[in-house]
């Protein structure tokens, strides 16, 4: 997670409106200063005198290098020029996957017009394409690097974006992630059914990749297929998926690692021979998923609280759903807390029949019990009562106090 904090100095900035009666134009350069993992953007101006602004922007950091294809050697002016070009990539394989740049924007390799079709690029001006199916076996396979090995047990998202090339005979339901330690090279053509790698360099061991990282920490698939083929051709469709890393991944492989009778496909394109499932590739990303620090409600035995944002259908006993958080809450907390049971109280405002209202305080208070129930707290813990419009908060008439005076209460004991 990296943070940024900016500081801009009110003084110069009025000083300039007042002579410019504009901010258009006021530019000051910045230079960077680390405090551990905080960076902080300040002036460059001889004195700071107060501090106008001050913003913080917090966001998780892409652990692919180069993972939108925009750092490469040479402009490509025909397909099949990926490997030793696109930095931080390589092409694990005897294969030929493709590298597009608007670079060149008349060459076999352009962006957004090339030999497979067009499309932008997703991120910046440049994309991978490979051979996700060929009726030969044939796969086309990218591996990426990452900045540092992932952290054991730690939870992370990855996602990229893919688009069916106007040209390709099929699509394909088929994709995948394979992670590794070391970045291996293969002599084939084909695709990796049945191989996983093994700890001597170069090697293959016939495991099936669907027994997954449990049975070989070294490298593992994370398996992105779905249901329907990816069919888009004018859009990027986002593949992603959430994962917990075993600490040992350093560089991942992209590509279809099932067989052709395991790989769903449709034709897309009639009278094609030899038809392929090509895809167009771009904006990978591998992010570390930071968990949200939830602080737990803590409550006094016997004090009696409000429950200020659940609300029910007008003249009504029924929840409306949107509004149930504060019960979520409670619920949470009384599973945490196995010793203590509720008591619920609802409460009308003066308007209306007397009796009305204290049948639908009581209804009001049983909805609410029904509702902690149904999350799984016994009813042996919760007790519910009415009590119409008996207790006001407020005994004033205009609308805002009987506002306060309609509410459903819990209470907390042993």
């Amino acid at each position: 997670m990296l943070c940024l904090a900016f500081w801009i100095d009110i003084t110069s900035i009025i000083k300039f409106w007042i002579l410019n009666n504009s901010f258009k134009q006021y530019f000051f350069k910045i230079h960077f200063i680390k405090v551990t993992n905080l960076y902080l953007l300040k002036s460059n101006l001889a004195s700071v005198l107060f501090v106008f602004l001050i913003t913080n922007i917090c966001f998780s950091q892409n652990l692919v290098l180069n993972g939108s294809f925009e750092e490469f050697e040479k402009c490509p002016d025909d397909y099949s020029q990926f490997n030793g070009n696109v930095k931080d990539w390589i092409v694990p394989t005897l294969a030929t996957p493709d590298f597009y740049s608007s670079c060149n924007k008349f060459s076999p390799a352009g962006v957004p017009n090339n030999v497979n079709g067009w499309q932008k690029a997703k991120e910046g001006n440049s994309y991978a394409g490979i051979i996700l199916l060929n009726h030969q076996n044939y796969r086309e396979y990218i591996t990426g690097s990452l900045q540092k090995k992932l952290i054991e047990g730690q939870n992370y998202k990855i996602k990229f974006f893919i688009s069916l090339a106007e040209k390709s005979g099929l699509s394909t339901n088929s994709i995948g992630v394979l992670f590794n330690s070391n970045r291996e090279n293969f002599t084939t053509y084909k695709n990796f059914d049945g191989l996983t790698i093994t700890e001597t360099k170069n090697s293959v061991n016939n495991i099936d990749f669907n027994e997954q990282k449990k049975k070989d920490d070294f490298s593992y698939l994370v398996d992105l297929s779905t249901v329907e083929t990816f069919k888009d051709s004018k859009n990027w469709t986002l593949v992603e998926t959430e994962f917990i890393a075993n600490g040992t991944e350093k560089y991942f492989t992209i590509g279809n690692f099932k067989s052709n009778l395991e790989t769903k496909y449709k034709l897309t394109r009639s009278r094609v021979e030899g038809p392929s499932s090509y895809y167009y590739i771009d904006d990978v990303s591998i992010e570390e998923i930071e968990e949200e620090i939830k602080v737990e409600n803590t409550f006094k035995l016997n004090s009696i609280y409000t429950l200020k944002s659940v609300l029910f259908d007008f003249d009504k006993a029924t929840l409306i759903e949107k509004t149930t958080q504060e019960l979520d809450e409670l619920v949470t907390y009384l599973k945490s807390h196995l010793d203590l049971k509720v008591t619920i109280n609802g409460h009308t405002d003066y308007l209306g029949n007397a009796a009305y209202n204290q049948k639908l305080s009581e209804d009001r208070a049983k909805s609410v019990a029904n509702y902690l129930i149904n999350k799984g707290i016994s009813k042996d813990r919760i007790n519910y009562r009415g009590y119409g419009e008996s207790q006001p908060i407020d005994p004033n008439e205009p609308e805002d106090a009987q506002a306060k005076n309609r509410r459903v209460e819990f209470v907390l004991r042993k």
